[in-house]
């Protein structure tokens, strides 16, 4: 448990009020309404962006109330407000509450990035106010890694216990940890697919012959920082991340491969020229869905949401003889300094990841499986042969400091390869002495 800094009664209300004035869990433009706090409606801060919600200093906080009072992070991608997945995750949450007779269970959605995001708040409310921190706390996998680093979480026993049950992916089992140790469980898990908008008979894409010989070119984020899929395709062509001793590595045999993929569709114009301009699939989502290109590479959770009958997923062809389809997600994370109250989260946490609340909600909410049963439950069979290949040939993405090494270079050797300042072989040569 962290130390507490002592602090007087009016310098906490300020802090706790700053804290919690990005606190939001209304879409954009909505007003806030009250809502009935009882048994059937688990409290939910329902306070605006411009609006400060106080909460009683931890003084005031009596050893009964903290015990039967729990705070949930979540990301405003997963704000229950109004989406049908977001229904059943209330009706979870209410479940649990009625089993447990006295709790209380308060969800608050925290901002991703920036001065007031989750990383940064969870840190300083740890330090100023831990009686207002989170219980537990929904993050990314790389955020997660960054918390363990920065020193924010803990790996209570009871986590590894859940993580080794028989029911996880072996990906999630890989989403979780943090060298070699379980500090996340997972809760959805997105995977980077193919996806192709075709009027006619769609047929299931295998081979990268399929894709570059069809009269519409490729798009994908040429400049992303942390070139996602050219380590997709990398690790798809045998290539390897570290060498016998355990130190970064990048082949440059291996690259050459991915970076002559390249060379070769941006020739034959296969590869849309427009890649070089965007460096996130937030943007390269946004041009495909203006029919700016009829293929793209994108996260999975992009293509469920919308389920258009036109466009036809697809998990990226391998360069080599195996597929890999690079695996991220959201993870609970256990953040509460209160150890005497960690059995308590634990029961909460195992309440929402229970395979049979899993199985409705990741496919409502239109994510992978990180659970087999979820899969097998699939109410959906359009999208099962993509997921059923996605879950085999699942990896999970490498951890921040492989993505921060390895991106920018990756990167840099694909602008140079694309607009022709470079050749494949000399490039790779260039990224290969960069990194080993």
């Amino acid at each position: 448990m962290m130390q507490k800094i002592r602090l007087t009664a009016l310098s906490i209300f300020i802090a706790t009020a700053a804290l919690f004035s990005g606190c939001s869990l209304l879409p954009v433009g909505s007003t806030p309404q009250s809502q009935p706090t009882s048994p059937q409606n688990p409290v939910i801060s329902t306070a605006s962006p411009s609006m400060g919600v106080t909460l009683p200093p931890e003084q005031a906080l009596t050893e009964t109330a903290r015990q039967n009072h729990l705070i949930v992070w979540l990301p405003p991608e997963f704000n229950p407000s109004g989406q049908p997945a977001g229904t059943l995750f209330e009706s979870r949450v209410t479940d649990f509450e009625q089993n447990h007779p006295g709790m209380e269970v308060e969800i608050r959605i925290k901002e991703v990035d920036g001065a007031a995001g989750m990383l940064a708040a969870l840190e300083t409310t740890l330090e100023v106010a831990p009686g207002a921190a989170p219980s537990l706390a929904l993050m990314l996998q790389t955020d997660l890694e960054t918390a363990v680093m920065d020193g924010l979480l803990q790996s209570p026993p009871g986590l590894a216990e859940i993580m080794e049950q028989e029911d996880w992916y072996a990906y999630a089992r890989e989403m979780g940890q943090v060298q070699n140790e379980y500090f996340g469980v997972p809760f959805a898990a997105d995977a980077m697919i193919l996806v192709v908008r075709s009027s006619g008979v769609q047929t299931e894409i295998q081979t990268w012959d399929q894709v570059l010989s069809a009269t519409r070119p490729l798009l994908f984020p040429a400049s992303d920082a942390q070139s996602l899929f050219t380590l997709n395709l990398y690790l798809s062509a045998g290539g390897k991340l570290f060498d016998e001793e355990n130190h970064p590595f990048l082949d440059p045999g291996v690259l050459t491969q991915v970076l002559e993929f390249y060379k070769t569709a941006s020739e034959e114009g296969t590869l849309a020229s427009s890649s070089t301009d965007f460096s996130n699939y937030t943007q390269t989502w946004d041009a495909f869905n203006k029919r700016m290109s009829n293929q793209t590479i994108c996260w999975l959770s992009d293509y469920l949401w919308l389920g258009r009958l036109d466009e036809h997923g697809s998990v990226i062809p391998a360069l080599g003889s195996e597929s890999v389809t690079l695996v991220s997600g959201w993870m609970w994370a256990v953040t509460d300094p209160y150890e005497e109250r960690i059995e308590t989260d634990l029961a909460l946490l195992s309440t929402l990841i229970q395979p049979d609340f899993q199985a409705g909600w990741i496919e409502s909410a239109g994510y992978l499986p990180v659970r087999p049963s979820s899969l097998e439950a699939w109410e959906q069979p359009r999208q099962m042969a993509l997921l059923s290949q996605a879950t085999i040939s699942a990896v999970s993405q490498p951890g921040n400091e492989i993505l921060n090494l390895f991106g920018p270079v990756l990167s840099e050797a694909v602008y140079n390869v694309i607009t022709g300042a470079v050749q494949p072989a000399e490039a790779a040569r260039l990224a290969a002495e960069k990194i080993n």
